[in-house]
């Protein structure tokens, strides 16, 4: 059974998302919208033909981004995912688009992953591979910081609520 992060769009094995860690999760349904990858600047545009071109439906959302490439996700019914994975294979693979474009297997480094990193992997690499390996750590490095700044919000929200309960416990002490 595959599970749909309400939060995030992605599917798990597991009721709590492995992505952002919400346990909103469902059974992801036929007509769930849910993501298919993340691609920058023309890329996107070009992803955006061949899902029409084919009439895979989608919607896309804009990331925020600290970089001057501007990225968008990408989401397909779930009936539709496989259809939308292979035309991302089939009709992009070999193509820049694809090398560059692409961040769905690619995507960041999982925690596990990163415990297990040394730097012997990096040996016997071709220069394509060092490249790709390099833009997944910076892929990764991008997840860090975005999820370092929504933990901080996340605290000053918990910290704001611990003072307001302790007031509202002082008042009615």
């Amino acid at each position: 059974m595959e599970y749909l992060c309400v939060k995030c769009r992605r599917l798990a094995e597991t009721e709590q998302c492995p992505w952002c860690g919400s346990r909103e999760t469902k059974e992801a349904e036929g007509s769930d919208y849910c993501y298919l990858s993340e691609w920058g600047g023309e890329e996107a545009g070009a992803l955006a033909d061949l899902l029409n071109l084919n009439s895979i439906p989608f919607q896309t959302r804009k990331n925020p981004c600290d970089t001057k490439r501007t990225y968008y996700s990408f989401f397909v019914p779930y009936r539709a995912l496989e259809d939308a994975k292979d035309t991302i294979l089939t009709q992009l693979s070999g193509s820049r688009a694809a090398a560059e474009g692409a961040r769905d297997d690619s995507g960041p480094f999982d925690g596990d992953e990163v415990d297990r990193m040394e730097m012997v992997e990096l040996d016997g690499m071709s220069l394509e591979e060092l490249r790709a390996y390099k833009d997944r750590l910076n892929r990764t490095l991008k997840w860090v910081r975005v999820q370092e700044k929504e933990w901080k919000r996340r605290t000053t929200v918990l910290m704001d609520m611990r003072e307001e309960a302790e007031n509202l416990i002082d008042e009615i002490s």
